[in-house]
């Protein structure tokens, strides 16, 4: 069973864009550091952090905001990506194929109990 699916008849409490920084540590090889823009969905107890791209069905990408408030209704998983059916006829489509990657993972979800689960 997903991780997911606790989410599930969750509203979204918050809508948040952030930014991380990752560096490698003990790898002189490895000079640079890495700048990620991610999505948080933030939920009673939960917060999924999004990195992967993206699609609104019902909402334009940049109307992301309006996500706030939105029940999860579903969530229908496969290898290519992951649907989050939303009320009002929303559908926010994760990417998981492989040129969709921005960062190591797609998404990470974060929970009660020191739950951590990444997609990747």
């Amino acid at each position: 069973m997903s991780h997911l699916l606790k989410l599930i008849g969750k509203p979204i409490l918050d809508v948040q864009t952030n930014i991380s920084q990752s560096v490698a540590l003990n790898d002189s090889a490895f000079q640079e550091s890495k700048i990620e823009l991610f999505l948080q969905l933030v939920f009673d107890g939960y917060h999924l952090n999004i990195y992967n791209k993206f699609e609104l069905i019902g909402l334009t990408s940049l109307q992301y905001l309006l996500l706030k408030g939105k029940t999860i209704n579903n969530i229908i998983e496969s290898k290519e990506n992951v649907v989050f059916y939303l009320n009002e006829g929303i559908r926010f489509i994760l990417d998981l194929r492989d040129d969709a990657f921005i960062g190591p993972e797609a998404m990470c979800l974060y929970g009660p109990d020191n739950l951590i689960v990444v997609w990747n």
